[in-house]
């Protein structure tokens, strides 16, 4: 091989990781819109949270009356665990003698690039996404953060405290959808109909909302997405929001939020989600982190890895919120 793997690493860590953390920034919705503001912080035992759950003391007085300074609750912040995430970049000796040449070099890793940032990519955007409770090495994601309402969620059961609850909504149980078992997607674009598309995002945006608190953004399955949008007349066929659209991700307006597809979302759901109580936090040493190619004691290969430390935190659940049992199919 013409380049020493010192060279490689050099030529990894200043032309390829830059545009491998920019693609996973932009490869869907919720990465595009969450992980790419994460927040830096410094360490700690726990990544900690400050709540925004509920009014503070305030009121009247006149003269030399006592003001009510007593704390609403002995609950501010929620604790999230640290989460580690990797991916390996590895080429084996047979592929060094294979690719020999400076050129061939840099193409290999070019290759091996792709595949790392494709992983990457999948990982968050699976886990995000994920259907039940979370395994116990990968970060919290919707479910725990919105789906469920029995189990603690950074250390905070929301069975004793109901301002830590989410919004959850099926329309198959829901007896005023009318429905005892799913509704298919022609029920849904039919505006008789009791599971009509608009009834039940109307409902739960109302439920997620408070004054000018309102859900910001709207995640769902092609399937549904496109049952929305069939549902609008043409003079409410409009993009929701431009900077979404100039990422390449296509998108309706509900309101004063943004609809979108993200094709890591589960089937037959809607998620609602305040962006503002709803975010990545990263430790600020361990943001994709590139560390060089060594080579291990027992086989014949180079590996280089990059590292990720953090989690997906919420702030006030009571604000987010999700729409089960839609179709799954057209």
């Amino acid at each position: 091989m013409a380049l020493s793997y010192d060279q490689i690493t050099a030529t990894t860590r200043k032309h390829f990781i830059p545009k491998l953390v920019d693609n996973i920034f932009v490869s869907n919705v919720i990465t595009q819109r969450l992980l790419k503001k994460s927040v830096s912080t410094s360490g700690g035992e726990k990544i900690v949270e400050p709540l925004i759950y509920a009014k503070g003391r305030s009121g009247f007085y006149d003269s030399y009356d006592v003001l009510d300074i007593s704390p609403t609750d002995e609950i501010t912040a929620a604790a999230y665990d640290w989460k580690f995430a990797y991916a390996a970049i590895t080429i084996s000796r047979k592929e060094e003698l294979q690719n020999s040449g400076p050129d061939a070099v840099i193409d290999l890793l070019k290759s091996k690039m792709k595949i790392a940032e494709m992983t990457i990519k999948d990982t968050f955007g699976t886990n995000v996404f994920t259907t039940g409770a979370t395994s116990a090495n990968a970060f919290v994601g919707f479910y725990d953060l919105i789906e469920q309402n029995s189990s603690a969620v950074g250390g905070i059961d929301p069975s004793s405290y109901s301002w830590w609850s989410s919004n959850t909504l099926n329309v198959t149980s829901a007896s005023n959808y009318g429905n005892s078992t799913a509704p298919d997607w022609d029920a849904i674009v039919t505006t008789t109909n009791a599971s009509y598309v608009h009834k039940f995002m109307r409902d739960m945006y109302g439920q997620c909302t408070e004054d000018n608190i309102q859900p910001s953004l709207i995640v769902t399955t092609q399937e549904v997405y496109d049952a929305y949008e069939a549902s609008l007349t043409a003079n409410k066929r409009f993009t929701g929001n431009q900077s979404l659209a100039d990422a390449g991700f296509p998108n309706l307006a509900f309101r004063n939020a943004s609809v979108v597809v993200d094709s890591h979302c589960p089937s037959g759901r809607m998620y609602f989600l305040n962006e503002d109580y709803l975010q990545f936090r990263h430790h600020k040493d361990e943001f994709f982190r590139f560390e060089g190619f060594q080579k291990p004691i027992n086989q014949n290969v180079r590996v280089a890895k990059i590292f990720w430390a953090g989690a997906l935190t919420c702030s006030n659940r009571r604000f987010q919120g999700v729409v089960t049992g839609l179709p799954t199919a057209y």
